[in-house]
């Protein structure tokens, strides 16, 4: 199995859609995950269906990331990311790029470990 790099910076939220192309093109299969801070309203209702939405905070930075394989290419994707990032950090707040290594999993059953057998009903079970 092949292990993974993941790659994420910080960036101003007028960053995003730059970065974002950026990240698409260098990506597995294009892949592009951004995640927007929220202002989570306090939990003051019994009632679910009362609850608020949770908004966006754009005084917060964005997180992006993408994924890339962890092989002999990836040193050179990660210089050439860094360097375009750089270039976009002289127009807009961009951070510096991480790395972190994610170990391949086999996502088609490493669900089952979390979801447990749940009855629905006297006849019915579901079992992962």
């Amino acid at each position: 199995m092949t292990d993974w790099l993941e790659l994420s910076v910080e960036v101003d939220p007028e960053a995003v859609e730059p970065v974002s192309e950026l990240f698409a093109r260098t990506g597995y299969n294009g892949g592009v995950v951004v995640e927007q801070p929220l202002i989570v309203p306090p939990n003051e209702y019994p009632d679910w269906s009362a609850l608020q939405q949770p908004e966006i905070d754009p005084t917060r930075p964005v997180s992006v990331r993408t994924y890339i394989a962890d092989d002999g290419e990836a040193p050179g994707k990660r210089r050439e990311l860094e360097a375009a990032l750089w270039h976009l950090g002289q127009l807009r707040q961009v951070g510096s790029l991480n790395a972190r290594v994610c170990k391949e999993e086999d996502w088609a059953n490493a669900w089952k470990d979390y979801y447990g057998i749940q009855r629905m009903g006297e006849r019915v079970v579901i079992k992962p």
